[in-house]
């Protein structure tokens, strides 16, 4: 997230980072250790594609029923455009939950390569996807857990 978009607060001894326009808590350092600020997408249905910005809220969860699904991350353009000011090298994390009966594996947009292909997440699992930019509008998509 470019800078400009940011506003850093000092705040009953932590530091705060919130977006500049609405305030909304993007991340705080506190005392014990760091707290993210997250929003829940929930999908209801056999095949999900969110968005960059949903994935971006950071938690996912999908139920998968009715046969093994897919879960279609956004293209590379979308994703970088998504996060301003984002450089090569570094990383958006989202947490996937599978809390469906069904099997859903990741499946790449244009610009993203998934570093394990077909890559499944089995049902009421759940995983961490890392997406690393590795050049302007092109990310590998890196799966931890499940």
């Amino acid at each position: 997230m470019s800078m400009a978009l940011v506003k850093s607060i000092w705040e009953s001894g932590v530091l705060r980072f919130r977006n500049r326009g609405t305030l909304t808590p993007i991340i705080t350092f506190g005392t014990l250790r760091l707290h993210e600020y997250l929003v829940v997408t929930d999908v209801d249905s056999r095949n999900a594609a969110p968005t960059a910005a949903q994935f971006l809220g950071g938690i996912i969860t999908h139920n998968s029923k009715t046969g093994a699904g897919t879960l279609t991350v956004p293209t590379g353009a979308l994703l970088d455009a998504a996060v301003p000011g984002l450089a090569i090298g570094e990383t958006v994390t989202c947490y996937y939950i599978n809390r469906g009966d069904q099997a859903v594996t990741v499946t790449a947009a244009s610009g993203i390569t998934v570093a394990t292909a077909t890559q499944t997440i089995v049902q009421y699992e759940a995983a961490l996807l890392i997406f690393l930019k590795t050049a302007a509008d092109t990310f590998v998509c890196y799966h931890i857990g499940a």
